[in-house]
């Protein structure tokens, strides 16, 4: 109830633990977090996104309730931009 939505301690660690068929409850149990909506409410498939503090975003879209798919993206690193 304390912590804000879409937020979470480490996106990739979410990324690792999330699997197929996950509920949105499960989830969202996990993250102790609502995920912040990025989809139409009340519209199939729903997506949403948790992001933590180093700006790593997982995207989940849940098709009835059920994780159907999950990407983590990460932002570019200043070494890797120069690569």
């Amino acid at each position: 109830a304390n912590r804000p939505i879409g937020h979470v301690d480490s996106a990739v660690m979410l990324n690792a633990k999330l699997k197929p068929g996950a509920t949105l409850m499960h989830v969202v149990a996990m993250t102790r977090a609502l995920g912040l909506l990025r989809s139409a409410k009340d519209a199939q498939p729903e997506v949403y996104e948790w992001k933590d503090a180093g700006e790593s975003v997982v995207t989940c879209t849940f098709v009835g309730g059920k994780l159907s798919q999950h990407v983590l993206v990460r932002p570019i690193q200043p070494r890797e931009a120069s690569a």
